[in-house]
Parts: structure tokens; C-alpha cells; sequence
């Protein structure tokens, strides 16, 4: 088997499917029944249950498409809650927010505003990012998974939110709107598409529309208990089974694995375990993979979990194959070694690495799961997810 260790990016948590953030299940709900400031006066905007708008390109991979608002490449409707914003974008709960609102309509901002930010889930905003189905097969060149899985260590009573995400480089630019973290953070976290004060998108960001996230109906997320107290004792000695998950290879004596997952269940099929597996569109525009676990009812004991991110080959959709391999791939050429941040600074890291596993098409992280909160364990599985460790082949 052939693997390697991603590289540990330290981006904040921002990680699965039904388009969303860090909430149980996978949706960020933003507030639109405050009163927000129009000329010096207050509006009530009723409460909405629109969903979010595509501002990240994406290409539906195996002939599946998702329901979005709006019209491909268009922004169609600028009309509803708004925030003034200037400064850096927050990118982790430590930074400042530079932003006033929110405001609705022709509202003068406060003073420091530059821009406006136009929310989510208004139904009077509504804009959609360049999407496509593709005519060939889809290499994956960039794969995020969530931040918080390779920052810490869960505990018990934890709710763990595993997030996932899928990059293909692209050779000719597409239509990507600029987004801008408008308020809060977590599950009440605001943000809206990033406009000058004539409402004209912000263009010309490094790389905009050279990159889009890849869905497929066909990913599956696993998840097995590993009876180690070090993960060195099951090295080299696990053998992946398609759709059933990971056992002992041929000779070995030792329990190593559950060989009945705790959750397993891939995107078009109900699966086995609690809950569902999703993608849909998150608060920042971005079609991601989610699960949050709720490792408080769904354990089995303290220890070493496997999570386990595949594909299934075996489908009745209309799917391009390469050699017998679905058209959604981890790199396929085995990249140099690339050392974990962390590491190459002489720091201790907690949490788990990403690992690709090419042989397998998949990819695959081990976390451990203490007996109780310590301080070191996570809480909620809050945040927005965009992902943060970050695993690609040099090509």
C-alpha cells in the first residue's frame, strides 16, 4: 500500500453535505428575523428558509447535478440584508470582524465601510457560481479535510464534525464570487457576497475561478473502531474492502478492527449507521462532505478511531470509468513525501493526519477519542468548514 502524510495547512475551521457549516446537521441557519437599519429606521425581516447560494465553482461529477438557487454565472437579485465591511477577512474565531450591519436596501453603512456583503439565505439575494457536468473523467487534485479533526483530540462526549472537500485545478478561469465573513462564528456565522458600494462584485483575487470543488453521488464515509493503543501495532497490516470498510489482511491473528463500522454510508444509498451522509452548499458559497458524529451516543469506547473518505466503483448512474476506476480519483501519481507542518517545527500536534491511500482510491485518518474532556477535547463540532489539512499529488 502505498500512502503518504498531507500537508497540515492551519486554515480555521470553517468541514459535509447538506450545504453547510459545523451544525448537527450540516446547516449553518442564519438569523433574518433581526431588525436590520434601512435610512435610519428599522425593518423586520420575516424568517427565511432559503438556502444558500453557490459562490464556488463546482463540477457534478457522474452525471449528478444538486438544485441551486439562481442562474449559472449570474447574479440575479441583490436586493435583500447586507453588511458594510473593510479590512482583512476573519479567517478564525481570534480575528477581528471588520463589519458594521446588518442593513437592508440603500441604508448609508457606518464610516469605515467599503464594500457591502450581501447574505445567505435571503431570499431577495440570490446569485450562482459557475457549474458543470463534466465530458471526461475527473482527476481530484486537492483534497481538504476538516481543520478540527487534525487540531485536536475528541473526547467521548464529543460531537466530532468530519468535513471533506474536493479541488480540481482548472486550465481557463470561471465565474467565482468573492465571499466575506459579515458576523458570530459557528452555527449563527453570517456571510455574504463581497460587492463595491455600487453593488459590482469584488474581482481580481489571486487565483479566483481557477478552481472548483468536485461532487460525486458515489463518495462514502466510514468509520471503525481500531483495538490499538498505538497506531504503529496495525501498520502494514489492514486490507481495504470496498463498500464493507477495513480487516485484517490474510495471516494476522490479531483483532486490529471492528469489522462491522460504526458508520458507513455512501451519498446515493441509505447505508449503515446513524444519520446520513450529505454534500450540499455551506455558508460560504462552497459544496463540501459532511457528517457531524455524535460520538456521545455512537461509540464504541475510548481510543483510536479510522475515518475513511472512498468511492464506490459499483453504481447504476451514468459514470465514466478509467481503467475500472470511477471518474472521481485521488491523485494517481505518487507525490514526494510532504511532512506535516507541525512537525517540520518541532511541535507537538494533536488531532490526526490525513493519509492518501492511492492503491485504494481513498483517504483515510485516525483520531483518538479519550475517555473525557480534559481541556484537549472538542465540544460541539462548531465552526463554518471550509477544511483545513490539505493532501495533493505533486504533478
Amino acid at each position: 500500500m502505498k500512502t503518504t502524510k498531507l500537508l497540515l495547512r492551519l486554515v480555521v475551521l470553517s468541514i459535509i453535505f447538506i450545504f453547510s457549516s459545523c451544525s448537527n446537521d450540516g446547516i449553518l441557519m442564519d438569523d433574518l428575523s433581526s431588525n436590520l437599519s434601512e435610512k435610519g429606521g428599522k425593518k423586520t425581516v420575516p424568517e427565511t428558509t432559503v438556502g444558500n447560494n453557490l459562490s464556488f465553482p463546482v463540477i457534478w461529477s457522474d452525471g449528478i447535478s444538486k438544485e441551486l438557487r439562481g442562474t449559472p454565472e449570474t447574479i440575479t437579485e441583490l436586493e435583500g440584508s447586507w453588511w458594510g465591511v473593510w479590512g482583512e477577512d476573519p479567517i478564525d474565531p481570534q480575528a477581528i470582524l471588520y463589519s458594521c450591519g446588518p442593513y437592508i436596501g440603500e441604508a448609508s453603512p457606518c464610516a469605515e465601510a467599503i464594500y457591502r456583503a450581501y447574505i445567505q439565505k435571503d431570499a431577495k439575494n440570490t446569485w450562482q457560481a459557475s457549474n458543470w457536468v463534466p465530458d471526461s473523467p475527473i482527476d481530484v487534485d486537492l483534497i481538504d479535510w476538516g481543520d478540527n479533526l487534525e487540531s485536536i483530540d475528541w473526547s467521548i462526549n464529543s460531537q466530532v464534525r468530519t468535513e471533506v472537500v474536493l479541488y480540481k485545478d482548472l486550465e481557463t478561469a470561471v465565474t467565482e464570487y468573492a465571499m466575506r465573513h459579515c458576523n458570530s462564528w459557528g452555527i449563527d456565522e453570517v456571510h455574504g457576497l463581497q460587492t463595491d458600494m455600487d453593488k459590482n462584485p469584488v474581482t481580481g483575487l489571486e487565483g479566483q475561478g481557477m478552481r472548483a470543488t468536485v461532487y460525486t453521488p458515489n463518495a462514502r464515509l466510514t468509520i471503525q473502531k481500531l483495538h490499538v493503543e498505538n497506531l504503529s501495532q496495525i501498520e502494514g497490516k489492514l486490507n481495504w474492502l470496498p463498500r464493507i470498510g477495513w480487516t485484517e489482511q490474510g495471516g494476522v491473528s490479531e483483532d486490529l478492527v471492528n469489522d462491522k463500522p460504526l458508520f458507513n454510508m455512501v451519498i446515493n444509498d441509505a447505508g449503515d449507521g446513524p444519520g446520513f451522509y450529505n454534500a450540499e452548499v455551506n455558508v460560504k458559497g462552497k459544496v463540501i462532505y459532511g457528517y457531524t458524529w455524535n460520538v456521545r451516543k455512537d461509540n464504541e469506547d475510548s481510543g483510536y478511531y479510522r475515518i475513511t473518505f472512498s468511492f464506490d466503483n459499483e453504481t447504476n448512474l451514468n459514470t465514466f470509468f478509467v481503467d475500472g476506476i470511477t471518474d472521481i480519483l485521488l491523485p494517481i501519481e505518487e507525490p514526494e513525501e510532504i511532512i506535516a507542518l507541525s512537525e517540520e517545527d518541532g511541535e507537538t500536534s494533536k488531532g490526526g493526519f490525513a493519509i492518501i491511500d492511492y492503491d485504494n482510491n481513498l483517504t483515510y485518518m485516525d483520531i483518538l477519542i479519550i475517555g473525557k474532556t480534559t481541556g484537549n477535547g472538542g465540544g460541539n463540532g462548531g465552526g463554518s468548514g471550509s477544511g483545513g489539512g490539505t493532501g495533493h499529488g505533486n504533478r
